[in-house]
This record gives C-alpha cells, sequence and structure tokens, in this order.
C-alpha cells in the first residue's frame, strides 16, 4: 500500500497562520523534507520560533524525532559581522514558549529545547539527523549550527540554511561560506534565500 503523505496544501493550511516567512519558503521547506524522511536520522531545527517549520517537519515525518532549538528570548546580540544592514537587535523575534508548545502538543514527536544554541545540544550529542533545518539569523548561531550538525548528519543528510543571500541578515551568508569551505561541505542555493549543504560527494 502507498504511504499517503500530508500534501504542502494540507500542511500549509497547519502551520501558515504561524509561518515567519511566505508561502514559497515553506514548499521548499516541505520538498527537502519529503527526500529527506527516507533516510536515516531524525530532523532538528535551529530557530525553531513559533514552530511552524517544526510542525511541518513533524507532520511529515512521524516516526522520527524533531529536536527544536529556540531562546524564546529572542536573538542574542549580533556580532560585528552581522552589520552594517542587519534589521535584527537583541530581542528580536521573541517568540512565547507556552504558546509554541501548546501549538505543538499535538506532534509527539517533538522535543523542545528551550535555550541558547549549542548549550541547549548537549542531550542530542550522540543522534545523527537527516535533515537540520538552521534559521538562526546571526553569523555566530549560523557557525555554531554547522559546525555542531556537520558531524552529526546520516548518510545522504543535508542542512538546509535560510537567509543565505538575504541583505538584512548578512552574517548567515559569510558563516556559510567561511565554515562550508572550512569544513569542505558542498552548499547548493535554492530559491531566493536558501542554501543546502552536505558532505563534499552528497549533492
Amino acid at each position: 500500500m502507498t504511504e499517503m503523505l500530508p500534501t504542502f496544501e494540507e500542511c500549509w493550511e497547519a502551520v501558515g497562520r504561524r509561518a515567519a516567512g511566505n508561502e514559497y519558503q515553506y514548499s521548499i521547506l516541505y520538498e527537502e523534507l519529503v527526500k529527506a524522511r527516507k533516510r536515516s536520522g531524525h530532523f532538528a531545527e535551529v530557530g525553531a520560533y513559533r514552530g511552524a517549520s517544526g510542525k511541518m517537519m513533524a507532520m511529515l515525518a512521524p516516526d522520527k524525532e524533531v529536536h527544536l532549538f529556540e531562546t524564546f528570548t529572542g536573538l542574542p546580540e549580533p556580532s560585528p559581522l552581522d552589520t552594517p544592514s542587519t534589521e535584527w537587535e537583541r530581542g528580536s523575534l521573541t517568540a512565547d514558549q507556552e504558546d509554541t508548545e501548546q501549538f505543538l502538543a499535538d506532534c509527539p514527536n517533538i522535543r523542545i529545547h528551550a535555550g541558547l544554541f549549542p548549550s541547549t545540544g548537549v542531550c542530542i550529542h550522540d543522534h545523527m539527523f537527516a535533515l537540520v533545518h538552521l534559521d538562526a539569523d546571526l553569523f555566530e548561531g549560523t557557525r555554531d549550527g554547522i559546525l555542531f550538525f556537520a558531524r552529526r548528519l546520516a548518510p545522504g543528510g543535508v542542512i538546509l540554511c535560510h537567509d543565505y543571500n538575504n541583505s538584512i541578515a548578512p552574517g548567515v551568508s559569510k558563516a556559510v561560506i567561511r565554515y562550508a569551505k572550512l569544513l569542505k561541505l558542498s552548499k547548493r542555493h535554492i530559491g531566493e534565500f536558501y542554501v543546502l549543504l552536505q558532505k563534499s560527494g552528497g549533492l
């Protein structure tokens, strides 16, 4: 029997009202999740915000653990590498933890980790990941996400990083370019502001 996946339209109906981005952005995430769900390993997201992407991840792979990392106090202080054009400041993009937990309460495979990543990642140090959605907005968060997860990618696993080439988040592109080269990760630009990172030879 062919397994029936939720369609993108069904996922968008479930999460769109809480989405941080537009429908096109989430359609890219949906396509990559559909590919990744058949790989070994879990799902993770750094910068879960109000839980929209996390719920889509859980809907498409109910047999995988979905680890969501969010400060719930907004962004940390931007670094000099996030200037001159970043719109963010300390505390921007604050999400309410209780509200997010309630929204995700019907997803038993989700694990929420509150606090500043990567210190909150200690509980998954021995996990492997099929897909990581990295939406940290700033240089240091993007750097830390790449460094932490690149060595924890399952065979074929990918890091899907948002805000690449986005003029309001210049630190993201700086981190991707620097650490993809350092770690010998292949990168492929998808859509307007996504880049897909994978161990060289895997794309």
